[in-house]
């Protein structure tokens, strides 16, 4: 199975946090994994912010940020493009939604996943307006 991973579950595979045992769940029956262009952006702001409250220490950073950099390599990343911006500008006009999460659904838009994964109780809201199987974890 394809899936659509938006920056805020797929950061459950490095911090574990609330739905991270269900996500780890979920990725037994994943064979490949698309992501958004955004989302080195997203993990790399979400860890620093993270690591700023105390929630990680300095030594969780820098191992988080190896990880992520070793998984990208095996991400199917949604290139960036004219056409993903105006599907992003569409769902915008269509819903009250933060541009990064357009963009999180215009990506899963042009994955052709089978499935759209969040952990973003709005976002997913929006997502099964959007997208035919969205899950929340």
């Amino acid at each position: 199975m394809r899936a659509f991973i938006d920056t805020s579950s797929l950061l459950k595979k490095y911090i574990h946090e609330p739905g991270s045992d269900k996500f780890d769940q979920l990725l037994e029956n994943i064979r490949e994994i698309a992501v958004s262009p955004t989302l080195l952006l997203e993990i790399h702001c979400a860890v620093q912010r993270r690591f700023h409250e105390r929630i990680i220490t300095a030594e969780q950073k820098e191992f988080i940020k190896e990880e992520i950099k070793k998984d990208d390599v095996y991400l199917a990343k949604v290139a960036w493009s004219n056409d993903l911006e105006q599907k992003a500008l569409h769902i915008i006009e269509r819903h009250k939604i933060k541009t990064l999460d357009s963009i999180q659904l215009a990506s899963a838009h042009f994955s052709k996943a089978d499935m759209f994964v969040t952990s973003d109780h709005k976002l997913f809201q929006i997502a099964k307006k959007e997208i035919k199987n969205t899950v929340l974890v």
